[in-house]
């Protein structure tokens, strides 16, 4: 008989496993989105980090 860990999948975290403090916040749906030259080719999504700027 063998032991398997159950491992959950957690959809509130990225891929290194930091927790979102917005997981349902996007920058393309902030009202100053692109706050900054360039944040077209970001492949992060700061709003679900908790970005201060964020105007949903």
């Amino acid at each position: 008989m063998s032991t398997r860990k159950k491992v959950a999948i957690n959809f509130n975290r990225d891929k290194e496993g930091i927790k979102y403090k917005f997981p349902s916040r996007t920058c393309k749906e902030c009202f100053l989105y692109p706050c900054f030259r360039g944040m077209e080719t970001l492949s992060c999504d700061m709003a679900k980090y908790g970005c201060r700027d964020y105007k949903g």
